[in-house]
């Protein structure tokens, strides 16, 4: 599959506009598709637009239920300038954004980090490494379905557990030990920034909120400042229990996401018969989850 595969949507059926981000190379829009279909577009003005054709490409072989979904590229040259490309929007936009302004419950987060994991396990079995996986590009749908977003930092590679130097270090303080000592990035690495993902669910905090960041680049993240977040239930210490094998400094010790799915299946296949799958969430604000995390 090629860009020239690439489906060219009709201007025409794009309404309600409404900007998200306004960057200096990036600049994504929320708007409905032939009136009932919430997508965001983005334009691409800091370069040619190869990193976006890029991501295209690889997001019509990705087809998979945790995998944001590619609809086609448009040009609305009235607003716009830059390429565009179309993606399904998830409703209830970034993971982040979510920790930060609702209540979830344990089930639910079990249930997004298995989210993530499976969609993780797919890119690796593919051969695809992510690099910049992150809780600001995984999305939420409506019914608390996590998608993986974002696929312009990606790279393929020959084979799954090979390491290689693909572009430069993304997302610091989420990318693994041995990219800043070697610049090698592999499956791995992906599997211990799910680790950062994984801790950040857990606490129910994103990690710049949790406190200061003990780190250096060849050295993990000190998992002692997630312990006092963690909450003190079964769910919740198997969850960081996962997220510290992730985390280990040696990259040949962390679990394949494989491995990582079956750790969460089983935490989630049980939990009670009588609770949902996605149970009720409640507003919080942000001070209320801090004050929360920090007794």
């Amino acid at each position: 599959m090629s860009v020239k595969d690439i489906a060219q949507l009709d201007s025409s059926d794009f309404s309600d506009v409404e900007s998200l981000t306004n960057m200096i190379e990036l600049k994504t829009y929320k708007a409905l598709y032939k009136g009932s279909t919430s997508v965001m577009i983005k334009e691409f003005t800091g370069c040619d637009g190869n990193a976006f054709d890029q991501e295209a490409v690889l997001l019509q072989r990705l087809k998979h239920k945790n995998i944001v979904k590619y609809l086609g590229t448009t040009s609305l040259s009235t607003i716009w300038e830059g390429p565009q490309h179309v993606y399904d929007y998830p409703s209830k936009g970034s993971l982040r954004d979510n920790l930060i302004d609702r209540k979830l419950s344990i089930n639910t987060r079990i249930s997004i980090a298995r989210d993530v994991a499976s969609g993780m396990k797919h890119m690796s079995n593919s051969n695809i490494i992510k690099r910049n996986l992150s809780i600001e590009n995984i999305l939420l749908k409506e019914d608390d379905t996590a998608i993986v977003s974002d696929l312009m930092s990606a790279y393929v590679i020959p084979d799954k557990d090979k390491k290689g130097k693909y572009g430069e270090i993304q997302d610091f303080p989420r990318v693994a030990p041995e990219v800043f000592s070697g610049g090698e990035y592999g499956t791995s690495s992906d599997v211990y920034s799910f680790g950062v993902v994984l801790a950040e669910i857990t606490c129910h905090c994103p990690l710049e909120q949790v406190k200061v960041i003990s780190y250096t680049p060849e050295k993990s993240i000190d998992t002692q400042i997630f312990e006092a977040n963690i909450p003190k239930d079964k769910n919740s210490i198997e969850l960081y229990n996962i997220a510290k094998k992730c985390l280990r400094v040696d990259a040949n010790e962390r679990p394949s996401f494989t491995e990582i799915v079956g750790y969460l299946s089983k935490i989630y296949q049980a939990l009670p018969k009588e609770e949902e799958r996605k149970d009720i969430v409640e507003s919080k604000g942000v001070s209320g989850l801090i004050n929360r995390f920090n007794r």
